[in-house]
């Protein structure tokens, strides 16, 4: 079978026998093999070409899965406000981190766990994600919200805990996970081998410890056995997620404070977790 191109540059399929391909020239001065050689040079060109588009190697990913991953960023994001002393100053920072370079992502704020806000929040069909900030207080979540929000990262959906060691002990009481925090001075170091196939593939080399609060970090140790580290040093790790039926939940820890820079590599590990 033969690609051929005619003289107006149009491509057609043939069967031609061997003794062809030494033809003498056509009237248009290219010979049959040159024909030959330019059409099936063309064609071996497109089938290398969507080869690596849709490969589900490193090089595919980044010409197909990595701008898919941004076009994927959430147009709607469910935050959660405890109510405490500082929480709103904390809100609006995780808010605004969530909306750099996506504006037109609508943060909706719920500061209520009632079984009936909650429900109405991870029944919507628009929304995918949930965040958790650093909180004043420990939430409490009766055993309605509890059941809801597990159903709603198993249905594939994800939920973001930042920077706090009670939200490592909501985590626990959420999945009946058992993990444990552990601080160790950064830089935190990503893990090559476990992002690979996530938004944080193509995230910044390292984390910085965040100077003068300190970052949390969860004991790599006690993870479940779906727990997977993408950024860490020394046992400690400051970005962490494990599967959960369809969905995830993801652990950074930083807690957006005012001292994290809107460049920061925090913030890029913050997009990467809501588009998981």
């Amino acid at each position: 079978v033969l690609c051929i191109f005619d003289s107006d540059n149009r491509i057609s399929f043939n069967t031609m026998s061997a003794a062809a391909l030494v033809a003498p020239k056509t009237s248009s001065g290219m010979t049959m093999r040159r024909k030959v050689i330019v059409g099936a040079s063309a064609l071996l060109f497109t089938v290398a070409l969507v080869a690596v588009v849709t490969s589900s190697g490193p090089q595919g990913t980044l010409l197909a899965g990595h701008f898919g991953d941004q076009a994927r960023y959430p147009q709607d994001i469910y935050l959660y406000d405890d109510g405490g002393k500082h929480s709103q100053e904390t809100t609006d920072d995780v808010a605004k981190f969530l909306k750099y370079h996506h504006l037109a992502t609508n943060v909706h704020i719920f500061s209520s766990l009632a079984s009936n806000v909650v429900r109405s929040i991870v029944w919507n069909p628009n929304n995918h994600v949930l965040v958790f900030p650093r909180g004043h207080e420990y939430p409490s979540f009766d055993p309605t919200t509890r059941t809801d929000l597990r159903a709603f990262v198993g249905r594939g959906n994800v939920m973001v805990f930042l920077g706090d060691y009670k939200n490592i002990d909501v985590i626990n009481d959420l999945f009946d996970t058992h993990m444990h925090g552990l601080y160790a001075h950064g830089p935190y170091y990503r893990n090559d081998r476990t992002v690979r196939g996530t938004p944080f593939e193509y995230g910044w080399s390292h984390l910085q410890d965040l100077e003068p609060i300190g970052t949390v970090g969860i004991n790599s140790q006690t993870f479940p056995l779906a727990g997977r580290s993408l950024y860490d040093t020394q046992g400690s790790s400051v970005a962490m997620y494990f599967k959960y039926g369809n969905g995830a939940v993801v652990f950074l820890g930083s807690g957006y404070t005012q001292w994290v820079n809107r460049r920061d590599g925090w913030v890029n590990a913050l997009h990467a977790a809501v588009r998981m």
